[in-house]
């Protein structure tokens, strides 16, 4: 990842599609069709609003500045358009799922990997929307040897090296497992961070702030 050059916004992954272009349903406040309409069994639906993008690769359908809402309804239930996160929507009987999908090193030796941070569970309850969002708490933790080497690439940074650049912010992404994975002393580090580099605020600040959001999500004290 690249982040000095990151675009702020989310994107959503279909992995799971309703019927597309639904008449009987238009986007909030519009007159346009959703791009797809997701159909539970109590007849009710939810349509899926937003830029839409296909990757010709992977053939990935992505939404951008997206809006989940219940059709007939103009309230929106989800959206989003200015975060760092990307996401993935999948339906499974009578539940949508939205788990927005952050790259954490959380892989062998440290390898990025795309893994759910929050999920965002979407029912209903007597014909009423019910919307739950729960912290993956299974995300896979370091184990001591994994800390150790996190915290020993942070102590040897040099002070003619404390410019930030990809390589360091890998290294923050780092010591944000570290934390979640326990380390005191990785904590401390995550949190002198801002004192540690140079130019945060105009290099990768707003995905640092974001970490400390994840944080504060998580729990730590």
């Amino acid at each position: 990842m690249n982040y000095s050059q990151i675009v702020f916004f989310l994107v959503v992954c279909v992995c799971s599609y309703g019927q597309i272009k639904d008449k009987t349903c238009n986007c909030p406040n519009s007159t346009s069709l959703p791009d797809t309409t997701f159909y539970f069994s109590n007849g009710k639906a939810i349509g899926l609003c937003g830029y839409k993008e296909v990757d010709n690769g992977s053939k990935k359908v992505s939404f951008y500045e997206y809006h989940l809402f219940v059709c007939g309804q103009d309230s929106t239930i989800a959206s989003g358009g200015w975060f760092l996160q990307n996401s993935r929507l999948r339906k499974v009987k009578d539940t949508l799922f939205l788990e927005d999908c952050p790259s954490l090193p959380i892989g062998d030796n440290f390898k990025p990997e795309e893994v759910p941070w929050t999920i965002e569970k979407m029912y209903f309850i007597k014909g009423y929307i019910r919307v739950e969002e729960e912290i993956n708490r299974g995300i896979r933790k370091y184990n001591e040897r994994e800390i150790q080497t996190v915290i020993k690439e942070y102590e040897n940074i040099k002070p003619s090296d404390s410019n930030l650049d990809d390589n360091t912010m890998v290294l923050v992404d780092k010591l944000f497992i570290a934390t979640i994975s326990g380390s005191k002393k990785a904590r401390a580090y995550f949190i002198d961070i801002p004192k540690k580099f140079a130019g945060l605020d105009a290099f990768g600040g707003e995905y640092y702030h974001d970490l400390v959001s994840k944080l504060s999500e998580w729990g730590e004290k």
